[in-house]
């Protein structure tokens, strides 16, 4: 398509009115704070970003976030729930462990959890920043495969990614039935240190 002078002027500065509006939106979002590091805050409209890449938080919806059908040990897909209220560690981790819906599966969402997992959340707190999740005793026993490399790596990539999407929560540490030791000698790992 040919455009004459005066009309390619004209879309060179429609597009540059548009680039400058882009920037003012991306700019309401950003802010300092007052220990110097750069905050990102949501301007209207905008989704909130948080700790996982494609997790967002609103205080209405979260991600949980599964494992892709055939894909790599760590290749996730994070779906949409919504809270009730305020979104917490415990209903997301809760609803981690309820494992994806049908349509979820038939989109490609799988993982080690289904219905045999669902209700093994003991508790889920968050203090400080460091989450901990308290899973029952029986979980080892329902999932054996996970301890596997690849699903060691499949298990801790659904739970951290569904983890650290929750707003507050900047690390997390797993336990079965309050012992963090038998969680990750599970796993064959080290427990982590936080702080």
């Amino acid at each position: 398509m040919v455009l004459s002078r005066d009309r390619q002027q004209r879309r060179h500065l429609a597009l540059a009115v548009a680039a400058v509006a882009l920037l003012g939106v991306a700019a309401v979002g950003c802010s300092d704070d007052d220990d110097g590091e750069t905050s990102t805050g949501t301007a209207a409209g905008a989704t909130a970003p948080s700790a996982v890449d494609g997790t967002t938080v609103d205080g209405t919806t979260y991600d949980v976030v599964f494992l892709v059908d055939g894909g790599e040990c760590d290749e996730t897909v994070a779906v949409e729930r919504t809270a009730t209220g305020d979104v917490t560690l415990e209903a997301a981790m809760a609803e981690l462990l309820a494992g994806p819906t049908a349509a979820e599966q038939a989109d490609g969402a799988g993982g080690w959890f289904s219905a045999d997992t669902a209700g093994l959340v003991v508790s889920a707190e968050v203090a400080d920043g460091v989450g901990t999740v308290d899973l029952d005793a029986t979980l080892p026993d329902v999932i054996p495969n996970a301890s596997s490399s690849c699903g060691s790596t499949g298990l801790l990539a659904q739970l951290d990614g569904t983890a650290l999407g929750v707003p507050g929560v900047d690390e997390v540490v797993y336990s079965l039935d309050g012992d963090v030791d038998a969680f990750y000698a599970w796993l064959q790992l080290g427990p982590p240190t936080t702080g």
